[in-house]
């Protein structure tokens, strides 16, 4: 999502510039650099957590292993991850600020609408995995596991496993009903004769 705004930013405050900087070549290469820091990152929770057998039923969950724990790679991870979302937010925000003052000067009325497109797919974004990311830094910070701290945690964790399907499902819909062409496909497929 940085990358896509970075790219906007590109084409609407330096469109001559965009075009020499932004090329399939870069493009792909920059998804895969992506893709491998995304892995490598995430990589390191395959070593904190583990199979516990729980004490009643022998049934086993999934923990944070105990090293995880006494070694601070769990806390390292949580910090990471929340860099992960308020990095890329507060850059997006500058980088649609910026946006949104040169084209208040322009008053070009094609580049505000995908600025209003991009500016809601950044607040449904947020929506979706601000709850998450409270959680887990509230659940990091509870220090009573019976604590209101470790509830209010409990509780974000069960809206975000709604909102994170809600999060895939978002932004192919803000894509397409915020498009013209979108809504004229599909008024031509509901009436093909007119």
């Amino acid at each position: 999502m940085t990358a896509l705004g970075a790219e906007r930013y590109l084409a609407v405050c330096w469109p001559l510039r965009a075009r020499l900087l932004v090329t399939r070549r870069r493009v792909r290469a920059l998804i895969l650099a992506l893709w491998a820091v995304a892995l490598l990152s995430a990589g390191p929770v395959l070593l904190l957590v583990g199979a516990e057998q729980l004490e009643e039923g022998g049934a086993s969950e999934c923990r944070c292993t105990q090293h995880a724990l006494s070694s601070g790679l769990l806390t390292a991870m949580l910090w990471l991850s929340n860099l992960y979302f308020l990095v890329p937010l507060c850059l997006l925000t500058v980088l649609y600020g910026l946006m949104g003052r040169r084209l208040r000067l322009r008053r070009d009325h094609a580049h505000r609408h995908t600025l209003r497109m991009m500016v809601a797919i950044v607040l449904a974004f947020v929506l979706c995995w601000l709850p998450f990311h409270a959680g887990r830094t509230l659940l990091s910070v509870s220090a009573v596991p019976g604590g209101d701290l470790y509830y209010v945690s409990q509780y974000l964790n069960l809206v975000s496993l709604v909102l994170f399907y809600l999060s895939a499902a978002i932004n192919p819909l803000l894509y397409n009903t915020m498009s013209g062409r979108y809504r004229a496909a599909v008024r031509s497929l509901l009436r093909p004769g007119a």
